[in-house]
């Protein structure tokens, strides 16, 4: 069913679909703040974080070629690291996605191809993106989203495009959209991915982030100034889109893209790449290692 209504072309529904009333993010309200509780991992320039369902966390380290999973106290619990074009070897990987039961995907840039672990880090399969007479064809992929249908959400760096596909079935499409008379093509700059299978994406071109359906339809949008330099995690009903020039957090619901407040990292935070919420702490990802801040409401300090 998913297979068959992904296959209508995005550009066609776009064309039939109503003009959206299209919000758009003016400045930050500061909700709370936050306090540095401990701090875990040694990485040579960290790349993306994710947890799985049983509360562990994995990251990629882009520049040190691995792949580290840790519980949330920060204890090592394992590890793949070496550089090379083998299984269990990376070339720049760039994006994880842990968030289903036991499967680990792992944007291994360079390499063009999406590497597949357990959750115990023992090597499962490999997606190629430059495999000859294959109808799935990416390259250099920075991000990474699985959906419990099968299908992969990538943003396929080589042709700057987010494309959705189902190693099983071989099927492949690109997401394409038109945004009112600006005719903006759609340049994602991160994407985060929910149950229900509604992705959302920081947009360069539109200076957006658009939500689609699992249909390819576009739900959803919110203008955006900072889309370039979001990084986007989802936690329940929150999308977590982190601008580190502004050293910000911005917090907004999923589904209608509504904007719900901010937190400002602490100064010390600066080199951090992205953040993941969960519960009561926030998860943040610098370059070199994972500092865990606690929330504190604003009604906290009153």
């Amino acid at each position: 069913m998913f297979a068959w209504a992904f296959s209508l072309l995005v550009l066609a529904s776009c064309s039939s679909a109503p003009r959206l009333s299209i919000p758009v993010f003016e400045k930050d309200q500061f909700i709370g703040t936050l306090t540095v509780k401990r701090s875990f991992g040694h990485f040579t320039d960290a790349s993306a974080l994710s947890f799985d369902q049983f509360g562990d966390l994995y990251v990629t380290d882009g520049g040190g070629n691995g792949l580290y999973k840790f519980n949330r106290k920060g204890d090592s619990l394992a590890a793949v690291v070496a550089q090379g074009h083998d299984h269990g070897q990376f070339d720049r990987p760039l994006g994880v996605d842990a968030s289903l039961t036991n499967s680990v995907a792992v944007a291994d840039r360079n390499n063009y191809r999406i590497e597949v672990f357990s959750r115990d880090l023992i090597y499962q399969s490999t997606i190629e993106g430059h495999a000859p007479g294959s109808q799935i064809q990416f390259g250099y992929p920075s991000a990474v989203c699985r959906s419990t249908t099968g299908y992969y959400y990538v943003i396929d760096g080589e042709r700057h495009r987010l494309i959705a596909f189902n190693p099983a079935t071989g099927v492949q499409r690109a997401f394409t959209t038109v945004a009112d008379e600006h005719h903006y093509e759609l340049f994602p700059r991160d994407i985060a991915l929910d149950a229900g299978e509604y992705v959302a994406v920081a947009d360069v071109n539109s200076g957006g982030i658009k939500l689609f359906n699992s249909t390819g339809s576009t739900v959803k949008e919110v203008r955006y100034r900072p889309a370039s330099e979001a990084r986007m995690t989802v936690s329940g009903n929150d999308l977590v889109a982190f601008d580190h020039v502004a050293n910000t957090v911005r917090l907004f619901d999923f589904r209608e893209l509504t904007y719900a407040g901010s937190y400002s990292l602490p100064q010390e935070l600066k080199n951090a790449v992205t953040v993941v919420k969960r519960d009561d702490e926030l998860y943040v990802l610098t370059k070199d290692k994972v500092v865990v801040c606690s929330i504190h409401s604003a009604s906290d300090l009153n």
